[in-house]
């Protein structure tokens, strides 16, 4: 190994130089020489060496003056040879930086090989670990985490950092230094329920662990991080090295995962119930329509006394109050009634309020603030007012009995969209569809100053009778979420126990002259269950008839249901037609076709075994039947053009439907 040391002799003795370089030589080492101060200076300039044999005394300048020139121009540790050796001249030498050796002529060569030999391992084992540290230095440097190293304490407490790297002097905002005086405790959160002991003690047995913290950098920030922890041994004594890792975005990433989860299953579960409420709704129109049927027939009987007729009216009324139950059971599933039109969201909370002033109970008063220009929104006016209604009672209900306490309608302006949901408490926004637009809103707001919410009942308030209270009345608050979801728009509630609520509920905006932001959601446009859609062009086109009075004089009743069928049949021959049933929709072609073209129109149910309303249709309308058929069913209008479209059906009724609304528009259609 002694080829890697190259040595320059530096002695005006030509003889004594060369000899000593042939030594070298003989023994591996790469040797040069030099006979004055300025010559030797010359020399390192142009090529490196390792060691350097310095005479003492040189012709041009003294020894120690050559040492000085020459260590700046090279690397190398110093030899002082010397014929006049003194004690003064040897303290003076040895005092010098990197002058490892001070020999006296003679030379005893053996030494200054063993010498040399000493110097030549030390400056290997130097470079071995300058290249190491490099190497390692990289290695540290490259780790995109902070790195610590502490020392642990014989009693099993965390000592002070051994070492940090430049990503943990960055991350938590200290200098180097002040991180080499500090302990990992220093940087614990003293909030954190990490239960420091347990960790220690298995670090101490041993084990490596990972593990959650969180950590406190200099200027108060918080900083969740997930550490990775080992134990080593270094020269009998014991230390940790820790990669941390920020893991401040999975920590939000994970936050907003579970937000989402809730949000889910939440709007599952609403989904769902909305499924099961527009089910029982469907049936119980069905149901609602053969008993009000029924009633309207039996009232048009003789001869009932005045007492009969008046249990028949009051029958005929509660089955009514039951069909407005069912129609809010359809708002809640978003499959209501909605005629939309363009409306001043001001014009409509300033009625619904005066209308509600009576209603404030004994103390509360009712205030309104209304947006100072016109809210336009596409909107169904009742709709809106059941919404005004529903929030304002509930309001009221929370002042508690026999308080004072204030609530306030009012309307405004608002952008809605992913910032904005951001900024407030995303859980808090009900039915809001995350889009990457912005909307222009107006909201309606409803604040009150009463008991207030925990967050268990705000989550379940628009649940179908939920209440707080001892006894839940209805669907009124649950409509509210499927009333608004069908207008496709938002519900924002805040409320904490004590401090009242507040819930805002925002519409697009209609498209003014002004450029105001017009809602994405489509129009949905319609009219009353009994009214009329498009008429197709063939309507009345089979009737036998010249007289409106008793156009379509025969007609086929298709409904599953037996008993709606037997109440249509009695209700059209009480009017002088003729009727042939069918109680599905494939039975309804063979017997149209079996009528050989007779048939002068068909009222047919929407959802059938076998084949449904609008197969059935189809079907009809391939084989050549051009009689107009009325669609009946127990959802709305509205839900039915959003699922199938505009197939061409004369007209629509609702289920329940009086007798009073099918005779109207048969006489409509007639006509």
């Amino acid at each position: 190994m002694s080829a890697d040391l190259k040595v320059l002799v530096v002695d005006d003795n030509e003889d004594l130089a060369v000899g000593i370089r042939d030594i070298l030589h003989e023994k591996g080492y790469r040797a040069a020489v030099a006979h004055t101060g300025d010559a030797a200076v010359r020399r390192c300039e142009e090529e490196a060496f390792d060691l350097v044999l310095l005479d003492f005394n040189l012709p041009d300048m003294d020894g120690l003056s050559a040492q000085e020139r020459l260590t700046g121009r090279v690397d190398a540790d110093f030899i002082i040879i010397t014929g006049y050796a003194s004690v003064s001249s040897a303290a003076a030498a040895v005092a010098r930086p990197r002058i490892v050796g001070y020999e006296t002529k003679p030379l005893d060569v053996d030494r200054l090989l063993t010498l040399i030999r000493q110097i030549g391992d030390r400056r290997r084992t130097e470079r071995a670990l300058a290249k190491s540290r490099a190497r390692y230095e990289t290695l540290y440097g490259a780790i995109t985490d902070a790195l610590f190293v502490h020392s642990l304490e014989a009693d099993g407490s965390m000592g002070r950092f051994l070492e940090v790297n430049d990503i943990a002097c960055a991350r938590y905002g200290y200098f180097r230094e002040e991180m080499l005086r500090m302990t990992p405790s220093d940087l614990d959160d003293p909030d954190s329920d990490l239960d420091v002991p347990a960790v220690l003690d298995k670090l101490g047995r041993g084990m490596s662990m990972t593990f959650e913290q969180v950590h406190v950098a200099r200027d108060g920030r918080r900083i969740p991080v997930e550490i990775h922890a080992r134990t080593f041994q270094l020269d009998g004594k014991s230390g940790v090295i820790c990669l941390v890792r920020d893991i401040t975005e999975r920590k939000r990433a994970e936050k907003e995962r579970r937000r989402m989860e809730r949000r889910l299953l939440d709007m599952r579960r609403h989904e769902s119930l909305g499924v099961m409420a527009g089910g029982i709704a469907h049936d119980f129109n069905n149901i609602l329509a053969v008993v009000i049927g029924n009633l309207d027939l039996a009232m048009e009987e003789s001869g009932l006394s005045h007492g009969v007729v008046g249990n028949l009216a009051a029958s005929r009324a509660a089955a009514m109050r039951a069909a407005g139950l069912v129609n809010q059971m359809l708002a809640f599933s978003g499959k209501g009634h909605f005629q939309v039109d363009a409306l001043d969201l001001n014009e409509v909370a300033a009625a619904a309020a005066a209308a509600m002033i009576s209603l404030a109970p004994p103390g509360a008063t009712l205030v309104t603030r209304p947006h100072p220009a016109p809210l336009m929104i596409d909107a169904d006016a009742p709709q809106l007012r059941q919404i005004i209604s529903n929030l304002v009672i509930n309001a009221f209900e929370s002042l508690g009995e026999g308080e004072s306490g204030r609530v306030i309608l009012s309307t405004g302006v608002e952008e809605c969209g992913p910032d904005r949901i951001e900024q407030t408490a995303p859980e808090a926004w009900l039915t809001y569809e995350p889009s990457a637009e912005t909307v222009r809103c107006a909201f309606l707001e409803v604040r009150d100053n009463g008991r207030g919410m925990d967050p268990e009942t705000r989550k379940r308030i628009f649940e179908p009778f939920f209440t707080s209270k001892f006894h839940g009345r209805g669907l009124g608050m649950c409509a509210v979420i499927g009333i608004v979801r069908g207008h496709g728009g938002y519900i924002h509630v805040d409320s904490r126990p004590g401090d009242g609520a507040t819930i805002r509920v925002l519409f697009p905006l209609m498209e003014t002259a002004d450029g105001a932001r017009e809602s994405d959601a489509p129009a949905m446009g319609g009219s009353p269950a009994e009214t009329t859609l498009p008429p197709s062009p063939c309507a009345g086109a089979a009737s036998h008839s010249e007289s409106p009075a008793i156009a379509f004089r025969s007609v086929m009743v298709v409904d599953d249901e037996a008993p709606v069928r037997t109440l249509l049949r009695m209700m059209l021959e009480k009017e002088g037609r003729a009727v042939v049933t069918a109680a599905n929709g494939m039975e309804a072609v063979t017997r149209y076709h079996e009528s050989e073209g007779r048939i002068d129109l068909i009222l047919m149910d929407l959802s059938m075994p076998l084949m449904g309303g609008v197969e059935a249709f189809v079907e009809l309308r391939r084989t050549g039947c051009a009689a107009p058929v009325i669609l009946t069913s127990g959802y709305s209008e509205q839900q039915i053009k959003k699922e199938m479209g505009d197939k061409g059906f004369a007209a629509f009724l609702q289920k329940p439907f009086s007798k009073g609304q099918l005779m109207a528009l048969l006489d409509r259609l007639a006509s």
